[in-house]
């Protein structure tokens, strides 16, 4: 719903969803719906330009996603490392997170997200002056 909410460019009713479900998740102590949560909450966050915000889903996501049974949504993280990168204007830090989740996605057989992972990644270099 969020995600719907956020394309249609409503971007305070996504966040207010997006918190709620995170709110939810929380007291359900359930991994995944908190990655999940949080992975939307970073995404409005950096749609609305709330970058210091966004670094704070990511980093609470990156903790997370460094157990075991968590190990999908560690490709999210280096994406959304990148996102942030990307809107602060740091076009290195961009492609090198571009890259690592390029790698991450690959490595999950993910080859559509690895595919556009890399053409961030070029586009983050082309940037640079590095293509």
């Amino acid at each position: 719903r969020a995600a719907a909410l956020r394309q249609l460019g409503d971007l305070a009713a996504a966040r207010t969803e997006v918190e709620a479900t995170l709110a939810l998740a929380g007291r359900m102590q359930a991994p995944r719906l908190i990655t999940s949560a949080l992975i939307g909450s970073a995404d409005a966050a950096i749609d609305a330009g709330a970058l210091d915000a966004a670094e704070g889903f990511v980093e609470r996501l990156a903790r997370l996603a460094a157990e075991p049974s968590q190990v999908a949504s560690r490709p999210a993280v280096s994406r959304l490392r990148a996102e942030l990168a990307e809107a602060r204007g740091q076009a290195a830090a961009a492609a090198a997170a571009w890259d690592d989740a390029a790698a991450q996605y690959e490595a999950q057989g993910r080859a559509p997200e690895a595919l556009q992972a890399l053409a961030r990644a070029c586009a983050a270099r082309h940037a640079l002056g590095r293509d």
